[in-house]
């Protein structure tokens, strides 16, 4: 945890020694020379979006005069490879101060600091989103509200830090990455030397090195560093050696055994001491990171030395720096380093403070500067405008809004401003003057005219930079009423929308919802970011996706904008009376992105409180179910389909009754959701299918860098799965936020300790909680293995040795709990046999169902991915009675270490396993527990075996099922396919969403596949409500089913087939934003059946053709990201295609799963027809 800042300061400079970090060009503009006008302050927001700030020193050498300063550098346009943060933290040293002071000989720092991404330059966008946490180092890096970097060097904080820690790190992990791994080149198991361990760089050296398997002795100058080194519990005692101590060679040679030291690091501010030269093997390195410019004599051994500073890296290797930044941070993505770097922190407030402090410490330390959200300090003040600028300003207005020709405004404009007073008016004239001699004499709507004009008058602004952001809030500063400042507001937000959905402002009909016009996930977050920045209101995504239409949203933006003056009049008398504005006209196109925000928050674990689940209007579902199925109707057919939907919405009707029902349950507070119950019987506990292979889904986990044997890869997801099984009873484990929403954790609890128990006409789900442990399956055996030791979590270390255990159990194969594959019936009815034939198989029942989740020990070993896909969908041809499919969590480990997930759908999604999956990526990527498997552990877990004793009759069923079920899977077919030919950046330039983009492709795989256009379905989230899951939606709508129909066809030129994507698209985007908001409606139709009585009349639209034909049946598609790598479910009918896939910068990933063989590969074949189809379609 970061030292407090109190602790700092006390006796001068008594307190810990602070982290250092690297510097970077946090002084912009520093002044030369000390004013003698007077100056003053005033107290400001750090982090106020309408006037960002810099930390400079206005007196050089003089602390005192430490203040801040409006920041002129965010005024010009973002550069293409730069980010924009709101920066929270700042790492601070000594040569940071002295830079800032002047009396440094150098003229820039390296600096690091850590916030939130705000803007992303045009070349990165597709690396990071607006919203994500960041950190970054490099000689750009500025005591700034809104500091840019080089997206290069710009990389996410790992969750597990706090933003402190990812101010304080990036340069010295970086550079003992280098060190180690470029300039060393060492190998896992070598010996490695650092010198100054106590230092902050020597300590990110020794974490470094741990990571890569290292052996590591360090030295540090007094028995006081070696103690806290020693606290840090990162070394062992006997390699923490005095570096004064004159044995200290002996020393090294007695740990290496005589074979030498095979790298030496001096992370020290001062010079490697020479007797360490007879300590180094031959061929060894010696790295010096201080670059102290002088090299060891050598003798004769064959001695590498290598000398550098952290700004001679950035320079000459900028992008060697870059991948080391990046590569260390991957591999601290699972690690916590706070026990073991200690940090000081101080409000950035108290910088003046801060900087006495690093100046006054003989040795490299560092602070952390904290600039939380709500942090107030003192801003030089400007010049108060004069009244008569004021009145230049609303003349500038009235002048700018005239329609008169172009010659005759500018020289008006020019008449104003001489008659201007003050050295403002003056400022503002030159200006002015300036932009106006070079503006076109082209004509432009009267809006563009207004943006022109007033962007000329913009004081300090640079002739380079976009003055459109200022122009708008001058314009609402100068305004005189309400009524001026809603029709300015509708005419920017109007050109803006527009530019998002790629298409004309006047094409635009201000009064269409909000949710109809295509703006997904990503393009609402650019879209509210941009309301802050530049109309000055705080608007939410749900604000915006709630508005009636823009006349609407203006009214909205107005309430809330700070831009414009208090008080004024209100010439509207509503806000959504007719509208004179006429749209404007677009200045070009921007990018509709469209890959989900998904990201973790501090609020408390629950279950959380949410929105209840809506009932939607009767009139808006029956729409909703027009349009869904409109495509696959004749006309004959649809005019019968209308009758139908008519008679289910009249009053007292059949399906009226049902809704009426729907509506009670909807408004009592008893029932916490009025779907949720419905859905959960219907769709999961009455079906008599099998969980397995049609209902469980499943993927497979990542590859790991260093294969992993069978016990170490089933002992990391065990030790894994119980650590966050621990978080999540004890109330850590945060709620997910999706596109600023936060998402129900009510099904949280449903991961563990969960299981489906088998029911002759309905299944019911059962909670076992507080019973920690796991049952282990190995060759179709069951035992149960405790998931702690004595009070304690049990350590991979002892899952490990359990897990070989295990395996060396001489058993035969038992094929019993392929029982869990069978039709739900007959498995009900093999259970209670099994239970009733011998109390021990009862009590070993009972054992299995209350367990928190199973692990699977697999015979076999895929090795390709649609090997994985079979092993873990169907248990492979070796494997299906190695499971029990009624826990709702299983983990699958084969014998050659791969490994995957397998859930039970019933109370799971993957949305609900999300973080879990992480955790588990994140385990296996950092390699965390490396080599386990060689350490000598005394197995203290004892597996207990699950005794189940069969008789004739149930081996009988026995080998009925298995028969049943290999004969279910034998043609099924998993195939798997990396696109390259383009991803999301290309689509993302040309303005398209590349999630529905490339759902378009899979339509046209689809038509190619089954010789036809079917009905396809795509799952939407829902739980942004309390108990909410996710609907799904028919792809097909007629604006889609125009494309599909043109986009084949020779006589239709590219430019139609391109209008008519971009129209399927937004029809599509527009599909999920309404389902999201349960505007649409298969699964509302579903649940209203469900209410439906015994001898009540079926209402006629549950009969019609259509309504029929439409039903989720042959093909689905869902594109969300799962950070694994395949993965799948399978429908029951044998033509049905499963497809999902997942967009990346530059490729795109398939998952296809067929019950028919042959068919998922000719469906990937088609899919690369498709996307090279569609290429030349949007790239014509």
């Amino acid at each position: 945890m970061p030292h407090a800042a109190q602790g700092v300061f006390q006796n001068g400079n008594d307190g810990p020694d602070p982290m250092v970090i690297p510097r970077g060009q946090k002084l912009q503009g520093i002044p030369n020379n000390a004013s003698t006008t007077p100056i003053t302050y005033a107290s400001s927001l750090f982090h106020d979006v309408r006037r960002p700030v810099k930390m400079i020193v206005a007196t050089p050498a003089d602390i005192s005069s430490l203040c801040f300063v409006d920041d002129e550098a965010v005024k010009f346009p973002l550069s293409p490879d730069e980010v924009e943060i709101r920066a929270l933290a700042y790492a601070l040293d000594k040569i940071d101060a002295n830079v800032m002071l002047g009396i440094s000989g150098e003229s820039t720092s390296i600096g690091e600091c850590a916030g939130v991404i705000t803007a992303l330059g045009s070349d990165i966008k597709h690396s990071f989103q607006i919203g994500d946490r960041v950190c970054c180092w490099n000689t750009n890096v500025a005591f700034a509200s809104q500091t840019r970097v080089k997206g290069s060097f710009t990389q996410r904080i790992p969750k597990s830090w706090s933003i402190e820690r990812g101010a304080a790190l990036p340069q010295n992990l970086s550079l003992a990455y280098y060190s180690l791994n470029d300039c060393a080149q060492v190998q896992s198991g070598q010996i490695v030397l650092v010198h100054g361990a106590d230092e902050p760089l020597g300590q990110a050296t020794i974490l470094v090195a741990n990571l890569l398997g290292l052996q590591v002795i360090a030295t540090v100058k007094e028995e006081a560093e070696k103690q806290t080194l020693l606290s840090y519990r990162c070394i062992k005692p006997a390699h923490v050696l005095n570096s004064e101590d004159i044995a200290l060679p002996k020393a090294l040679l007695r740990l290496t055994r005589g074979a030498g030291l095979d790298a030496v690091v001096n992370a020290s501010s001062t010079s490697l001491p020479e007797k360490l030269m007879t300590s180094v093997a031959p061929f060894g390195t010696i790295v010096d990171m201080y670059g102290h410019g002088w090299l060891l004599a050598t003798s004769d051994s064959a001695i590498r030395q290598i000398s550098f500073d952290a700004a001679q890296l950035l320079r000459y290797r900028p992008s060697v720096a870059s991948n080391a930044f990046q590569t260390v941070l991957s591999l601290l993505r699972d690690e916590n380093p706070d026990d073991f770097f200690p940090i000081a922190t101080v409000a950035i407030a108290n910088a003046e403070s801060a900087c006495k402090v690093v100046q006054s410490q003989a040795r490299g330390g560092k602070m952390v500067l904290l600039a939380d959200e709500n942090i107030m300090v003192n801003v030089k003040e400007h010049a108060t405008p004069t009244k008569a600028l004021a009145n230049v300003e609303r003349l500038i207005q009235v002048v700018t809004d005239l329609s008169i020709p172009h010659e005759q405004k500018t020289h008006l404009l020019g008449l104003v401003t001489q008659s201007a007073v003050g050295s403002d008016a003056s400022l503002a004239t030159t200006k002015r003057g300036t932009s106006s001699s070079s503006s076109s004499s082209s004509s432009s709507s009267t809006a563009a005219a207004s943006d022109t004009s007033v962007a000329t008058a913009t004081d300090d602004a640079p002739p380079s930079v976009s003055q459109e952001e200022l122009s708008v809030q001058r314009r609402l500063a100068a305004s005189s009423s309400m009524s001026e400042v809603r029709q300015i507001i509708f005419v920017e937000q109007l050109k803006k929308i527009a530019s998002l959905v790629a298409i004309n402002a006047d094409q635009l009909d201000p009064r269409d919802p909000l949710v109809d016009l295509g703006l997904d996930s990503m393009t609402m977050i650019e879209l509210k970011e941009w309301f802050g920045n530049t109309l000055g209101a705080n608007i939410g995504t749900q604000n915006i996706l709630d508005a009636e239409g823009l006349e609407a949203l203006a009214s909205l933006v107005a309430q809330k904008s700070n831009f414009c003056p208090n008080g004024l009049p209100d010439e509207l008398e509503s806000a959504t009376e007719p509208s004179p504005l006429k749209p404007a006209e677009a200045e070009g196109n921007d990018v509709v992105a469209s890959n989900s925000v998904v990201k973790s928050i501090s609020t408390a674990f629950v279950p959380n409180t949410l929105p209840r689940f809506p009932l939607p209007d009767i009139n808006a579902l029956c729409n909703a179910f027009l349009t869904g199925v409109k495509a696959f109707a004749t006309p004959s057919e649809f005019s019968n389909t209308i009758h139908a939907v008519e008679e289910f919405k009249r009053p007292n009707g059949p399906g009226r009754v049902l809704y009426d029902r729907a509506a009670v349950r909807a408004a009592d507070p008893n029932v916490e959701n009025w779907e949720w119950e419905l859905q959960l019987q219907r769709g999961f506990l009455d079906r008599r299918v099998p969980l397995t292979p049609c209902t469980s889904f499943w993927f497979s986990h990542p590859l790991s860098q260093r294969q992993h044997s069978q016990p170490e890869r089933a002992a990391l997801l065990t030790y894994t799965a119980n650590k966050f099984k621990l978080k999540m009873e004890a109330g850590l484990v945060k709620p997910i936020v999706l596109n600023e929403q936060e998402l129900t954790t009510a099904f949280h609890p449903w991961i563990f300790n969960t299981v489906r128990v088998p029911g002759v006409d309905s299944d019911e789900m059962q909670r076992h909680p507080h019973n920690n442990y796991c049952v282990v399956f190995w060759k179709g055996h069951a035992f149960k293995l405790n998931l702690s030791v004595g009070n304690q979590p049990a350590t991979c270390e002892e899952l490990f040795a359990a897990f070989e255990l295990i395996l060396s159990q001489s058993v035969t194969r038992s094929f019993v709990t392929i029982f869990t594959s069978d039709n739900r019936p007959s498995w009900a009815e093999a259970r209670k046999c099994l239970q009733q034939l011998d109390p021990q198989n009862a009590a070993s029942i009972a054992t299995i169902e209350a367990a928190a989740f199973s692990v699977s020990l697999d015979e076999a070993s895929p090795t390709t991915a649609a090997g994985r896909g079979r092993q873990f969908h169907f248990g492979g041809e070796s494997d299906a009675a190695n499971r029990w499919h009624d826990k709702s969590l299983q983990f699958a480990v084969c014998s050659n270490g791969v490994s995957g997930t397998i859930g039970e759908h019933t109370m799971l999604d993957a949305m609900t396993m999300s973080e879990l999956s992480e955790a588990i990526a994140a385990a296996i990527s950092s390699d965390a527990h490396t080599e386990v498997g060689a350490m000598p552990v005394t197995a203290t877990i004892k597996p207990e075996p699950l005794t189940l004793r069969t008789d004739a009759r149930l081996e009988k069923h026995i080998d009925r099922v298995r028969a049943q079920y290999a004969n279910s899977i034998k043609d099924a077919e998993h195939a798997y396919f990396l696109f390259e030919g383009y991803g999301s950046k290309s689509l993302r330039d040309l303005k398209l969403p590349p999630k529905s983009v490339f759902q378009m492709i899979v339509q046209l795989a689809a038509y190619s596949t089954f010789g036809y256009t079917p009905p396809c379905w795509e799952t939407v989230n829902q739980a942004h409500y309390h108990l909410g899951r996710v609907d799904i939606i028919q792809v097909v709508n007629p604006q889609v089913a125009a494309f599909l129909a043109a986009a084949r066809d020779p006589s239709v030129d590219m430019f139609e087939r391109r209008a008519l994507l971009i129209n399927a698209t937004r029809a599509h985007v527009a599909s999920i934003n309404r389902a999201g908001r349960n505007l649409g409606w298969e699964r509302n139709m579903t649940a209203l059946r469900a209410l439906l009585k015994d001898g009540e009349e079926v209402p006629t639209l549950y009969e019609d053709p259509v309504y029929k034909r439409v039903r989720p049946r042959v093909m689905m598609s869902n594109c969300f990201e799962t950070g694994m790598l395949e993965k799948g479910c399978m429908w029951k009918a044998p033509e049905a295609v499963w497809a999902h896939y997942e967009v990346y910068d530059e490729s795109v990933y398939f998952s296809i799963v067929t019950s028919e063989n042959g068919r998922a590969t000719r469906f990937c074949e088609h899919l690369e027809e498709a996307a090279e189809l569609v290429k030349q379609i949007v790239f014509a």
